[in-house]
């Protein structure tokens, strides 16, 4: 017979309990957010991107810094959510495993969280170098 224990948590001064189940279905909701902002930093990165090709050398000095200020805010704000609900996640995941009978602790310990981050602002970086070489090269044309 499998028993499987519920991992208790005190709320105030009820207690409550989460099976198995929920815990990984927390984290799977977790994962699924985090995919969700996933496609709002492509949005916005596919705009960025649009902009700096577009109008990039055609910026004053104020407004490609009020722009390129904003785009990086915005995109670190995405970023760090990301990295909060893959975190999450991921904790959510192995407490959940971890009270399965015969589960492994460590299933799924490949998906790192922070190497997802390190990319996304890898990518943010890029873009940002993208708009200041397509501003400099828009400048040092003739113009015609």
């Amino acid at each position: 017979m499998i028993v499987v224990t519920p991992i208790i948590f005190i709320v105030g001064n009820t207690e409550e309990a989460m099976t198995p189940y929920e815990l990984l279905d927390l984290a799977q909701s977790s994962y699924s957010t985090s995919a969700a902002y996933i496609s709002i930093f492509i949005a916005l990165l596919s705009a960025y991107l649009v902009a700096a090709y577009m109008v990039g050398g055609q910026l004053s000095k104020t407004q490609f810094s009020l722009a390129n200020s904003l785009y990086l805010v915005i995109q670190t704000l995405t970023i760090v959510t990301i990295y909060n609900f893959n975190s999450a996640a991921r904790a959510w995941s192995q407490l959940g495993r971890s009270t399965l009978p015969n589960a492994s602790g460590n299933a799924n310990s490949a998906y790192l969280p922070e190497t997802v981050a390190l990319v996304l602002m890898t990518t943010m970086l890029l873009s940002v170098w993208f708009m200041w070489q397509s501003r400099r090269l828009k400048n040092t044309l003739p113009n015609e």
